[in-house]
């Protein structure tokens, strides 16, 4: 077996192509490794992968097969499966995939869209809430396109007007649906949702795949009818019509 600092170390001189090396410190205060970027900043300050069938990448290469991590130049740390980021910590927080675990001020991220208006959820807005005004005018909140499976978001409504005012809409795929708990055991399926009262209503959309989200009601919310119409959806949202 061999020793920990590798067989065949390289002390003193330029670094060995083939082998192991080691590194001994001088000076205690000093920084032992340090990666200085051109003007152009672009590139990974470093990378790890498994061995590929083309092995040497040459000057200027941007071939990312078999990366199992990389440090950026912005020197965020993410673990990789090839062109696949599985776990990213960067400046704004730990993302598992696209999904925010944590920001930077240990919390989820909050985001309160524009009223009236169309908001846009894009692919980086991950595990982030969302907290709708109170008074939205014709708002379409359009979920994006061709999301990981796995992906989620959080959407708040206070108490409002915004019952046939505001929606939760796939867009740019004709064939995305979104999946909404009836009261039945059966799934309705809509390209757009709506809260079903002047009540507050909060759901989790989660992508299934690419094409398929499933809408879950958070909390128990009520319809403000005395009863309820049995082609509605359970705990106040409903299939959208009107915004």
């Amino acid at each position: 077996m061999p020793e920990p600092t590798g067989e065949n170390t390289f002390r003193g001189l330029a670094l060995p192509a083939y082998g192991e090396w080691e590194q001994v410190q001088r000076n205690s205060s000093a920084t032992m490794i340090t990666l200085t970027h051109s003007t152009a900043n672009t590139g990974l300050l470093m990378a790890g992968r498994n061995s590929v069938s083309s092995q040497f990448w040459g000057p200027g290469s941007s071939a990312q097969g078999g990366l199992v991590f990389a440090i950026t130049a912005a020197g965020g740390f993410s673990v990789r499966s090839g062109t696949t980021v599985l776990m990213e910590l960067n400046s704004s927080g730990l993302y598992s995939r696209s999904v925010l675990l944590a920001g930077v001020s240990g919390a989820r991220n909050t985001i309160s869209p524009t009223t009236g208006a169309i908001f846009a959820v894009t692919s980086t807005m991950g595990g982030s809430i969302f907290n709708i005004g109170q008074n939205a005018t014709s708002q379409l909140f359009t979920l994006p396109i061709n999301p990981p499976a796995g992906f989620w978001i959080e959407v708040y409504v206070p108490i409002s007007t915004v019952v046939d005012h505001f929606q939760i809409v796939t867009t740019g795929d004709s064939s995305a649906k979104i999946y909404l708990p009836g009261l039945s055991s059966a799934f309705s399926t809509a390209d757009n949702i709506q809260p079903g009262s002047t009540l507050a209503h909060a759901v989790r959309m989660t992508a299934l795949s690419s094409i398929i989200w499933f809408a879950e009601p958070i909390g128990q919310f009520q319809f403000g009818e005395s009863t309820v119409v049995a082609a509605q959806a359970a705990y106040g949202w409903t299939t959208g019509t009107t915004a």
